[in-house]
């Protein structure tokens, strides 16, 4: 099951008035025009902080997440995704997680990979149909290659 994890929330997605008293409280002469998006975070108070990103700094991009159980090293494990006219490719860290960014918008098929001794593949996992949206994570949840 794929999870979308949003990490931004989208300028029009906030109350017109908490958006026109942060920008009327900026400081460093952001003109409206500049701001692209809203980062929010929330406290373990429960308070809410809102920070203002300006458009170079807001993503342009898409990722996907996840994690691999495998006895095979980090080497050994490569994932890649592709959309037909795009291919993306990564490795796991060592502790078998994986972020990988730079995707454009678009549906892709998601492929993790181990490979033998030899270097041919051993064990494949394919996602199909996978959704990438510009400044958003899509988790992929755990491939576990040790069954």
């Amino acid at each position: 099951m794929i999870w979308k994890i949003s990490l931004y929330l989208l300028f029009i997605g906030l109350p017109a008035a908490v958006v026109t008293s942060m920008v009327e409280e900026n400081t460093n002469d952001i003109g409206a025009q500049d701001i692209a998006m809203v980062n929010h975070s929330e406290a373990t108070d429960g308070t809410k902080d809102f920070e203002l990103v300006e458009k170079e700094e807001a993503p342009s991009d898409g990722a996907i997440l996840g994690s691999v159980i495998t006895e095979k090293p980090a080497a050994d494990v490569q994932i890649k995704a592709t959309n037909g006219s795009e291919t993306v490719t990564g490795t796991i860290e060592s502790n078998g997680e994986f972020f990988i960014n730079g995707f454009e918008k678009g549906t892709y098929t998601v492929s993790i990979i181990t490979k033998n001794e030899y270097g041919a593949p051993d064990n494949i996992e394919v996602f199909n149909d996978v959704e990438i949206a510009i400044g958003e994570v899509t988790a992929l949840g755990t491939v576990n290659f040790d069954k």
